[in-house]
């Protein structure tokens, strides 16, 4: 969240109004994935909206950095946008930040995007505490039980159930990436 917030901060300082209309530009392709509820699509502009900002930071390095943190996240920050309402949520958490920038008022914008990026990691422990709902009563998990989702290009995220009781996620379960199908999953 950090970085996201420092990239935040100096775009408010340092975007030209060319820059201002790009942002602006992306929130609005934003809002047409919105309108159409198409969380994939709303996904992919998403990351191009987060991307003008670390661009607008106008420092490279941290650019960089925050790059590479939003591929290692990336299967959490699709997953997050299937929680109710998160993608709705989320446009209008973006609207706040473009105004902050906009403003050139860099504190607040770090702020807000800190917020905004905090509150996918809440969003991403819902939608694992909502898995729950998946099971039957005839169908209680047992312990070292291993669930799957694939996401996508050929992510995948291994959902292990560690405990004797019924799954109740967040608690006893532990998840696993792998970029490769089934390595280190143990399936």
């Amino acid at each position: 969240a950090e970085l996201e917030a420092m990239c935040a901060r100096l775009a408010a300082r340092r975007m030209s109004s060319a820059e201002h209309a790009t942002l602006k530009a992306a929130h609005l392709a934003c809002k047409e994935a919105r309108d159409e509820a198409d969380s994939d699509a709303y996904f992919y502009k998403n990351e191009e909206f987060h991307q003008q900002i670390y661009i607008g930071s106008k420092n490279a390095f941290l650019e960089e950095q925050a790059r590479a943190l939003q591929r290692r996240l990336r299967p959490y920050r699709r997953l997050q946008l299937r929680v109710r309402n998160r993608v709705t949520a989320s446009f209008d958490e973006h609207g706040a930040v473009v105004d902050a920038i906009i403003a050139g008022k860099g504190e607040h914008a770090a702020e807000l995007l800190r917020q905004h990026i905090m509150i996918q990691g809440q969003r991403f422990s819902d939608l694992v505490a909502s898995l729950s709902a998946l099971t039957s009563e005839a169908d209680t998990p047992k312990a070292g039980h291993i669930y799957n989702m694939r996401l996508a290009e050929g992510t995948r995220i291994a959902c292990k159930h560690d405990s004797h009781l019924p799954l109740r996620p967040p608690l006893g379960l532990s998840l696993y990436t792998s970029d490769a199908a089934d390595e280190g999953l143990g399936v």
